[in-house]
C-alpha cells in the first residue's frame, strides 16, 4: 500500500507545460521553426531511427488546432479531425 501512495503522489505533483514540458520522451524532441501568416510558429517532433534500415518510412502527425484555426468543429464524419 505504501508504494501505491508514493506514486499516487508522484502523478499527482507532476506538471507538464503548455508543450509538454516535463514529460519524459524516449527520444530527443527535436524543433522545426516556421512562419505561416505573418506569425512565428514552431513544431516539435521525435525523429526516431531504427536500429536496421529496412528502406521504410513511417510518419504520424496531428494537428489539433486546424478545425479551430478555421472555425469550424470537426465533423463526426470527417476521416480526420479538422477536416469536414
Amino acid at each position: 500500500m505504501p508504494a501505491l501512495v508514493s506514486v499516487l503522489l508522484l502523478a499527482a505533483s507532476a506538471a507538464y507545460g503548455p508543450e509538454l514540458e516535463g514529460f519524459e520522451y524516449a527520444f530527443p524532441v527535436q524543433r522545426f521553426d516556421l512562419e505561416s501568416q505573418h506569425q512565428k510558429l514552431h513544431m516539435s517532433y521525435l525523429d526516431v531511427r531504427p536500429g536496421t534500415a529496412n528502406g521504410r518510412t513511417s510518419s504520424s502527425f496531428t494537428a489539433r488546432t486546424s478545425a479551430p484555426a478555421r472555425g469550424k468543429r470537426p465533423s463526426a464524419r470527417s476521416p480526420a479531425p479538422g477536416i469536414g
